[in-house]
């Protein structure tokens, strides 16, 4: 068999499901203002600046500033888990403890 007679298979098989699927009343699985909701609310993606080439800066030390840009971002948000886990720990040492005290 070769390869135009197996796409001419696919073919008539798709074309035989879409003739079966036409009929059929076909529901969505989630209502459409819930969708229509989801993408009005959604965040858009944040769009990159533009390079801005000064007389003065190359590409180089435009690219060097966005790297330490994105590393310093990088580094908070590592401090920040850190801080949440430490604390996130030290609480539930500190409830273990209580549960552990005698009450009197």
């Amino acid at each position: 068999m070769t390869w135009q007679s197996e796409l001419a298979a696919l073919i008539e098989e798709t074309m035989a499901h879409v003739k079966a699927v036409e009929g059929a009343n076909v529901k969505p699985v989630v209502p459409l203002k819930i969708v229509k909701r989801a993408f009005a609310e959604s965040p858009r993606p944040a769009r990159l600046e533009p390079m801005a080439w000064s007389s003065a800066g190359s590409e180089r030390d435009e690219i060097l500033r966005r790297v330490a840009n994105f590393k310093a971002v990088q580094e908070r948000m590592q401090r920040e888990r850190e801080d949440y886990c430490e604390r996130t720990l030290k609480a539930r040492f500190v409830a273990r403890v209580k549960e552990r005290l005698p009450t009197s």
